[in-house]
């Protein structure tokens, strides 16, 4: 129709931009006053009507910028609202006082990043830096290449210190390389790269995974068997190895369906793999899943194929995420202690900015917890051993 306009979408009215912009505003305005908690991420989530992710990615300006605080186990507090519009050299100096952590968002990267800013690093960075006046910030990223963008920063010396997420990219891997070849301080969490000899704090993911064997094991599992995608990150290739290796101590067979490794990680990939180890000549009484959500997901093919968890067969996974505990069966899995990675990985920046000698790295792993749940219990023929008690806050 003649002179209508067809209106362009502006970056301000995509979902992240529409919500910072609007908590801004109730912060710079007195609606949320110094001192007032911010509602939770899930109820920002349901007023807005966008995902957790969406919530967490535009609340972390917010807390870069000092306007909010987030306390751990209590929510996020209005810190003061900003005075007025600061002069650019400022804005420089104060940003000497930024640590960002560069994170995979939830549908990128290979380490499932959303689950992470749920789950503490943020603030376990916070609650050590916080109070000595720096400002926590997060980048997203999808893929390698945004990661490498992420980290071009340094460059202008904007962020005092990283902390990052690394994907094993050879670009990646060549850019931390430069970055702490200069003396840039840099922490990597869950993730630590061969490649390079450098500070990190990760989960001990070979222990977490030597756990859950043994757990299966005094269950009275003989027959286990590990599902997952191809190892590529070290935190997968450390959790099959203490799979391996505390299969092998307990004695257990070893033959092809022992491990499977997905070749196409969407349903059908993961139903051709369920029927390859149910139509074994002699199949897993427990199923070890690389991670909670491969093993949701096997829990219903399983269901569909008239198998029950766990009456039929045992279905654990790894990471302990939100939907684990309330699943239809409640997950028995892994917990990663993600707060105390975020607050170590602080702790040592600190100790590099303040000229710390950069001559021996930093490199701590982080002992995980195993928590039980009702999806694991005695193999059929084995009833007389009791279902595992729910541990206390599990």
């Amino acid at each position: 129709m003649a002179g209508t306009r067809h209106k362009e979408t502006s970056a301000d009215e995509y979902p992240v931009a529409r919500v910072g912009r609007e908590l801004r505003r109730r912060v710079l305005e007195g609606v949320y006053a110094p001192g007032d908690r911010v509602p939770t991420e899930r109820e920002l989530e349901t007023e807005f009507g966008v995902s957790r992710l969406t919530v967490a990615k535009a609340l972390a300006p917010l807390v870069a910028e000092g306007l909010i605080v987030r306390q751990r186990g209590r929510g996020s507090y209005v810190t003061h609202r900003r005075a007025g519009r600061r002069r650019e050299s400022a804005v420089v100096a104060d940003d000497r006082r930024l640590i960002t952590f560069i994170s995979p968002g939830a549908s990128g990267g290979s380490g499932g990043g959303g689950v992470v800013v749920e789950r503490g690093v943020l603030e376990g960075m916070h609650a050590i830096l916080g109070p000595l006046g720096y400002r926590v910030g997060v980048d997203f990223y999808r893929d390698s290449q945004q990661q490498l963008r992420c980290l071009e920063r340094y460059q202008d010396r904007a962020p005092a210190a990283f902390v990052v997420w690394p994907e094993p990219d050879e670009g990646v891997i060549q850019k931390l390389r430069a970055m702490t070849g200069e003396g840039f301080p840099v922490v990597l969490v869950d993730t630590y790269l061969e490649q390079l000899d450098c500070d990190y704090v990760v989960s001990d993911n070979g222990h977490g995974g030597r756990a859950m064997v043994e757990h299966l094991v005094a269950l009275g599992h003989r027959r286990i068997s590990y599902l997952g995608e191809p190892p590529v990150r070290s935190s997968l290739i450390d959790r099959l190895g203490g799979f391996l290796s505390a299969t092998v101590a307990a004695g257990l067979p070893i033959d092809a369906n022992t491990v499977v490794l997905l070749s196409r990680q969407d349903r059908q990939g993961l139903s051709e793999a369920i029927d390859r180890l149910l139509q074994a000549p002699e199949p897993p009484t427990a199923l070890f899943c690389a991670h909670d959500q491969v093993a949701m997901s096997v829990a219903y093919l399983l269901r569909e194929r008239g198998r029950r968890v766990p009456q039929d067969v045992t279905l654990v996974g790894y990471d302990n995420i939100d939907a684990a505990a309330d699943f239809y069966v409640p997950l028995t899995t892994v917990a990663q202690d993600f707060y105390e990675m975020g607050r170590l990985a602080a702790e040592i920046l600190l100790y590099r900015i303040n000229g710390g000698d950069m001559a021996v790295p930093y490199q701590v792993h982080v002992r995980p917890r195993l928590i039980q749940r009702a999806s694991g219990a005695a193999p059929p023929g084995h009833r007389d051993a009791a279902l595992p008690a729910v541990m206390p806050g599990a």
